[in-house]
């Protein structure tokens, strides 16, 4: 698979652009299950890394590059190569929760502080407002780290005001537009109605249960995937079931070739 050019990722984007994207991108990787992605979107969830959110200026920062070397068999093995990364970003995705969860815990404590960058001295600070600031005593600007995007996005804010956890999949989201948005994408939004349309209304409730436990049922009992699409059909069709009150997994599954 074609890995997007940092060129692609980094130098067409407006600073806007830049600054969402390496934000979506913080918030997206706490949540990541990094063992089951293939290498392609792992190759791309680096370079993203190296391109955004690590350095925002193109200076390059490469974890799958080439050292020279006198011959083909001095190169290093690609399998191990990836596995050594793989083991880094989990090391470093676990310190990324670690951070996040530190940044919450201290909305409440005004006067608490973090050191995020001991080399820098870089130390955010929540103030009696419970608004976040920062200092860097080496007078840096936000040139690198995960750690830096995140403090930049808090700087002036409230935690609640720019960071928020999804109330229908618990992940954290960025709130970057003054819209303030209640869930953390499309999906969650149409899952959200759908919960709340069902928990208005008990008897579309209880017959959208009625299908999954027959789906499970059956799938349990080890139809065949013919099989059992031709009795969910069965079922839908017999009881009547309107396109609402089907789940919209069962819908792909039944869709699916």
């Amino acid at each position: 698979m074609k890995v997007k050019s940092r060129q692609e990722l980094y130098g067409k984007l407006t600073p806007t652009k830049k600054r969402k994207k390496a934000i979506d991108w913080c918030m997206r990787f706490l949540w990541l299950d990094m063992d089951s992605m293939s290498d392609g979107p792992f190759y791309e969830l680096v370079a993203e890394y190296e391109c955004i959110v690590a350095y925002p200026g193109d200076i390059g920062y490469n974890f799958f590059a080439t050292p020279s070397v006198e011959s083909i068999e001095d190169l290093p093995d690609p399998d191990e190569q990836m596995r050594d990364v793989r083991a880094r970003f989990k090391e470093f995705q676990n310190a990324a929760r670690d951070l996040l969860a530190s940044f919450e815990g201290m909305m409440d404590q005004a006067g608490k502080w973090l050191k995020v960058d001991k080399t820098m001295q870089f130390t955010v600070m929540v103030g009696p407002s419970g608004r976040y600031s920062i200092t860097d005593e080496d007078e840096h600007d936000f040139e690198y780290s995960y750690g830096r995007q995140i403090a930049q996005l808090l700087k002036g804010n409230k935690f609640n005001d720019v960071i928020r956890r999804c109330p229908v999949c618990g992940h954290y989201f960025a709130v970057l537009t003054k819209h303030g948005k209640q869930v953390c994408s499309n999906r969650c939004a149409s899952l959200q109605t759908a919960r709340k349309k069902f928990d208005e209304n008990p008897v579309s409730a209880k017959r959208r249960r009625n299908i999954e436990t027959y789906f499970a049922i059956r799938k349990k009992k080890g139809d065949t995937e013919a099989g059992l699409k031709s009795s969910l059909r069965r079922y839908i069709r017999t009881r009547g079931y309107s396109p609402e009150e089907i789940p919209r997994y069962i819908k792909v599954f039944i869709d699916s070739h």
